[in-house]
């Protein structure tokens, strides 16, 4: 490929670049940015998407040898996993065993790739590959949105892997390096070393600075928008400033947990630059707040240093545009054959529809068959019908494009006699991943009689996440199976062990083993599933929405179940504790009673205009007090849900 359309399907807009490769020069020649809504109705997101396609169309006329597309990288699962030295033909196999263990849906719904993170590992050298993981429905849904013009797309990227491509390849990097892209829904973190990467992506961004001004100035969405765009010429600056001060601090909080973490991970890792991308940086303030209160080289990317501008691009119009197009040039990068992640995770079936796109009608009919007959299927409204129409040429005969859904028809209505005894029992197996871990195997009857899906934990994960308020942070996230009796001695002796305090990453983990929560049951029928949660806060403002916060555990509905799912969900009081810290996010005390003058500790002070001393001397010196409290809910098995459907229908 030697040109390419890189479209950033992001939050707020549709970003896109072409790029084209001339040897190993990569050239840009156009871009464009298009906003997404702003109106007063809401339309559903794939719509918002068509119609900015077309509109991009109409400006761009989208000539190019092919259209690589980035989805946003939220709900995208991202494992590491070290496999043992193992001939590189063995490789394929173990990952495939891998994968069935650490995704937590069934393989046909979704689109997995996976990459080695170094080409060369030294003999007896574990090998270390990344594993990316979507909801097939998810990318089909963004693929459809592209209409006629899916026709030409060659790939599919997740938007923190493709600003990796972007940074590594454009930037000159003194050594690991942060990348921070602060988008509207979602800040990317990615963590760029010479051993690869590692993506995680932050709740605060630029709408969480909309939603305080909508809800404290009681505007609209728009106006919300235009504010945060112009603070620095508003009469109101200083009660705006006021307002967003803590969403500032709470971001930073964020970043400086995550790089904690991380160097939990890698503890030979010296972090020495963090480059500042994305839209967001566009509010006043924030791009010196985050460079003065984090003990790093902090660096916004405003120029190209490897990639190149063609002749009929403004290069001060482009500088002014280049934070927010990072995820595009990496796509760019990667299409056109430079980037280190090649991860694609473009669907099988989408390469297969496009193959036989031309040709004659009896073969689309026919491959689609053979497509049936592996199982290659969407679920829901989505299916392989709809992903070969948009891809075949207009003139293509509708009769078989009919005589194929019928055929597919047919087969679900076959593959469901069959489904009940063999894919159903799987399916309502509760985070089957780790059960040998527990004492319980597959065909343990508690893992049966459990009774919730196989990815339950990941859909509550989501819930649970998306209702924690935007100042809080969700510290753990642990799951156990244990039983009543269990529960009730964890009660007399004061509640289950302490979480370890280690921010979660990505998806929650199972935690615990066979003597968690009082042991293993006698009786398997009475094992339930119990997630503990631990959320914190700054002080002031987290036992106000608390309450508010157990309700919604309390209502959290899961399909296809129309009851909530959680029997009980109760703040455990006696795990209650206060964390003081300083602004290097280390705690320096952790008492409920205790004082800000009893933890005053020494600042040493900088010399010889040694900056970074200094700014350290000042965060160290910062005192923040935070309230960490654990929640515990006991899911519903799927005996509990039939039992209140029933009584609901006999009342």
């Amino acid at each position: 490929m030697k040109s390419v359309w890189a479209i950033d399907l992001g939050s707020s807009a549709v970003k896109a670049v072409k790029m084209v490769r001339s040897g190993s020069v990569l050239v840009v020649q156009g871009y464009d940015v298009i906003p997404l809504g702003g109106g007063s109705v809401e339309m559903p997101r794939e719509e918002l998407i068509r119609g900015a396609i077309g509109a991009l169309a109409s400006r761009q006329r989208l000539r190019a040898d092919g259209i690589f597309l980035a989805i946003p990288g939220k709900g995208v699962l991202t494992k590491f996993i070290s496999l043992p030295p193992v001939e590189e033909s063995r490789i394929p196999e173990i990952v495939n065993y891998e994968a069935r263990q650490q995704i937590p849906f069934d393989l046909d719904e979704v689109i997995w790739r996976y990459q080695k993170v170094k080409e060369v590992f030294a003999p007896g050298e574990p090998v270390e590959i990344s594993l990316v993981a979507a909801r097939k429905e998810n990318v089909v849904e963004l693929i459809n949105a592209l209409g006629d013009y899916g026709r030409k797309l060659a790939g599919v990227q997740v938007s923190p892997l493709a600003l990796y491509n972007f940074i590594k390849y454009d930037q000159q990097l003194p050594g690991a390096t942060v990348i921070v892209d602060i988008g509207s829904e979602v800040t990317d973190l990615v963590v760029a070393s010479k051993n690869g990467f590692w993506p995680r992506g932050l709740h605060i961004a630029g709408n969480s600075i909309n939603r305080a001004l909508e809800e404290n100035f009681k505007i609209p969405v728009d106006e919300a928008e235009s504010i945060k765009q112009n603070i620095a010429e508003s009469k109101f600056r200083k009660q705006i400033m006021d307002l967003l001060q803590p969403i500032y601090r709470e971001l930073i909080g964020e970043i400086q947990r995550s790089l904690g973490y991380y160097k939990s991970l890698a503890k030979d890792v010296r972090l020495d630059e963090i480059l500042l991308l994305g839209n967001g940086l566009k509010v006043s303030g924030l791009e010196r707040f985050i460079a003065e209160n984090l003990n790093y080289n902090v660096r916004k990317v405003t120029e190209l240093q490897t990639i190149q501008l063609g002749r009929g691009i403004n290069p001060a119009e482009f500088s002014q545009a280049l934070p927010g197009l990072g995820v595009a040039l990496g796509l760019g990068v990667q299409a056109l054959g430079m980037g280190e992640v090649k991860l694609n995770l473009l669907p099988d079936e989408f390469v297969m529809a496009r193959e036989i796109s031309g040709k004659k009608p009896i073969a689309v009919a026919a491959l689609l068959l053979f497509a049936l007959g592996f199982g290659f299927l969407y679920k829901g409204a989505t299916n392989t019908s709809d992903l070969i129409k948009n891809v075949l040429a207009k003139d293509e005969s509708q009769v078989w494009i009919d005589k194929a859904q019928q055929y597919e028809k047919k087969w679900r209505e076959e593959n469901a006699a069959v489904r009940f005894d063999t894919l159903d029992f799987y399916g309502r197996i509760p985070n089957r991943i780790g059960f040998p871990e527990r004492g319980l195997g597959e065909d343990d009857p508690a893992a049966d009689t459990l009774g919730l899906p196989r990815d339950f934990w990941l859909k509550a994960y989501k819930e649970i996440r998306d209702d924690v308020p935007e100042f809080a942070y969700l510290r753990s996230m642990k799951t156990r199976i244990v039983d009543p009796a269990g529960l009730e001695k964890e009660k007399e002796e004061g509640g289950e062990p302490d979480e370890a305090g280690a921010p979660e990453a990505g998806a929650p983990e199972a935690a615990g083993g066979p003597a968690a929560g009082g042991g293993l049951a006698t009786d398997p029928t009475a094992k339930r599933i119990v997630i503990t949660i631990a959320i914190e806060t700054e002080s002031h403002r987290g036992l106000n929405y608390l309450t508010d916060y157990i309700d919604k555990l309390k209502r959290i509905k899961l399909k296809p179940y129309k009851t909530a799912i959680f029997q009980s969900v109760k703040e455990m009081p006696q795990k209650r504790r206060h964390e003081i810290r300083n602004g290097l996010g280390e705690v320096i005390g952790g008492t409920e009673r205790a004082g800000f003058g009893e933890l005053e500790a020494p600042v040493q002070r900088g010399r010889g205009g040694d900056q970074d001393k200094v700014k350290a001397d000042i965060l160290r010196k910062q005192r923040t007090r935070y309230l960490v409290v654990q929640i515990r809910c006991v899911a519903k098995t799927l005996e509990d849900i039939k039992a209140e459907k029933e009584e609901a229908a006999a009342e």
